[in-house]
């Protein structure tokens, strides 16, 4: 299995607008139905207004590498563009 922790730090007060625009239905429930996902969260970050927290588990690496060439992730790539600063990650194989 394959974690993956994401810290978005986005521009000042846009937490809510990016929030909005990546848990929506439709987006969330075309990664939750990918081939691999076992867990797509996106979580503010208790009191720090802009940080956005991401948690994914994926089966493999090859489920979440096929995951960032899906049609849907342009919408979360223009949503990133718009709204992030920049971006930490942490990935484990566990």
């Amino acid at each position: 299995m394959l974690k993956v922790h994401v810290k978005y730090h986005l521009k000042p007060g846009t937490q809510a607008d990016f929030l909005a625009g990546v848990t929506e239905k439709t987006l969330q429930d075309a990664v939750l139905n990918e081939n691999g996902c076992l867990k797509y969260e996106y979580i503010p970050a208790e009191g720090i207004p802009d940080l956005v927290l991401l948690e994914e588990e994926w089966t493999s690496l090859q489920a979440q590498q096929t995951h960032l060439k899906q049609p849907h992730m342009a919408r979360i790539a223009e949503l990133k563009d718009q709204y992030m600063d920049h971006m930490d990650l942490d990935m484990e194989e566990v």
